[in-house]
């Protein structure tokens, strides 16, 4: 099980390795109330391609104005997936849990 900590009312960023080749591809993440892929949508992350063909990506979400379902939420599940003609793919064995934190105004 891996976890994430999401900081409510910030700039996330998340750098990602999927060591493959992902030339070509279509990468999705999005963060749902529950793990399964039917559980209410929290928020989808917009992906940035920083070297496909080393597969490696960024995850990023601004939250400086701060959503108000975000502000409810404390806890969530992740997935990260590259689309294909047959279906999407995982790009991670484990379950990702994301902890929501409020943090202190700067």
């Amino acid at each position: 099980m891996a976890n994430l900590v999401f900081k409510k009312g910030r700039y996330n960023a998340v750098s990602v390795n999927a060591e493959q080749d992902l030339t070509g591809e279509t990468i999705t993440s999005q963060i749902r109330t529950g793990p399964e892929e039917t559980s209410d949508l929290i928020l989808a992350w917009t992906v940035t391609e920083d070297d496909y063909a080393l597969g490696t990506f960024t995850l990023s979400y601004n939250d400086s104005t701060p959503d108000e379902d975000i502000a409810a939420v404390t806890r969530g599940f992740m997935d990260i997936k590259r689309l294909t003609g047959s279906g999407d793919i995982s790009l991670h064995d484990d379950l990702i849990i994301v902890e929501f934190r409020s943090m202190p105004t700067t």
